[in-house]
Formats: C-alpha cells, structure tokens, sequence
C-alpha cells in the first residue's frame, strides 16, 4: 500500500515540476527530474523491468505522436519560452513517461477495466491540459481544444491499460530498443 500512495505522491510532484519547470521558461527541469524519478521507480518498484521499459517507451512514443497531432491541427499551443523539441516538447513527452509509471500502480485498479479508464482519461486529460494552461506551460483555444484533448484521452487511456497487459506488444516495443546481438 506504501507503494501505492508513493507512486501516486511522486507522480504528482513530477507533473507539477515539469509543467511549473517549462511555464517559467525551464523546460529541462521536468524532464530531468522524470529520467530521476524513472532510475527510482525501476529500482524500487518495478520487478518486471522488461515489461515496465516497454510501457515507459510506448506512453512516450504515443504521447509525443498524439500531442504532437494535436499541435499540428492547431488544438494546442507551446509558448516559445516552454520549447524544448517539438511539435511536441520534450517535457509533455516526460509527462506521458510520469503517467506510465503510475499504470501498474496507484492506477492498478484500472486493469481490465477499459470502459472507466476512457471515462476517467476523457475528464482528466482536459483538466490537466487546463491547469497546464492556467500554469502558462500550454495554450488551449476554449472549448475547441478541450474537446480535442477529451477525445485524446478517451482514447489514449484505455491504450495504456491495455498495453500495459499485453505481453506480445510489449516485447515487440522492447525488441525495437533492444540491442542487436545481446540478450
């Protein structure tokens, strides 16, 4: 249960640093203290390292393509100070690796249950966009990009549950990072 509760307390302390770090014209910052929290969270509460890398890369790779669509069809904005890469900047993509981290744990009780983990990303997804947006990290425009980034979610949710318990996927998103010739 200690797990649990400290999995969900780092989680939100990451996702406070990175959007506060890139609103105040340090977009690093986050990143830097998710690769920290990542060493952390493997070594002390990861057992299936394969499995747990696999759904880090994969949340990575699927946030920085569905957020960087979502810049590109003009539903979101970075301001210039919170650039660091793009469409997508680096510090959404540590965000998306942050969330991941919480899926086998203080998000557990998620599993198996698609239907709810669309419900809760199709709300909680726009409301942490807006708080970002409130922190000045991202611009929204009105409703136009909140419905957007529900249907992200709605989406984007119940896909990381899944992956998450899906073993063949996860070996092939490993195999594609993998070294050749080791193992």
């Amino acid at each position: 249960m200690i797990q649990v509760v400290l999995n969900f307390v780092i989680f939100q302390a990451a996702w406070f640093i990175t959007v506060y770090s890139a609103a105040s014209g340090l977009p690093i910052y986050g990143p830097l203290f998710t690769s920290l929290w990542m060493l952390f969270h493997l070594k002390f509460f990861t057992k299936k390292y394969r499995s747990e890398i696999s759904l880090l890369l994969f949340a990575a790779t699927l946030g920085y393509l569905l957020d960087s669509l979502m810049v590109l069809i003009g539903a979101i904005a970075f301001p210039e100070r919170t650039a660091l890469g793009g469409p997508s900047p680096l510090w959404m993509v540590a965000l998306w690796i942050n969330l991941a981290a919480t899926i086998n744990f203080s998000l557990k009780w998620l599993h198996g249950r698609l239907l709810l983990a669309a419900l809760l990303g199709a709300i909680a997804g726009p409301a942490a966009y807006y708080a970002g947006s409130v922190l000045g990290a991202i611009e929204l425009f009105g409703i136009k990009s909140l419905l957007a980034i529900s249907v992200q979610w709605l989406l984007a949710m119940p896909l990381l549950i899944w992956f998450a318990g899906y073993e063949p996927g996860q070996r092939l998103i490993h195999s594609l990072f993998a070294e050749r010739g080791g193992e």
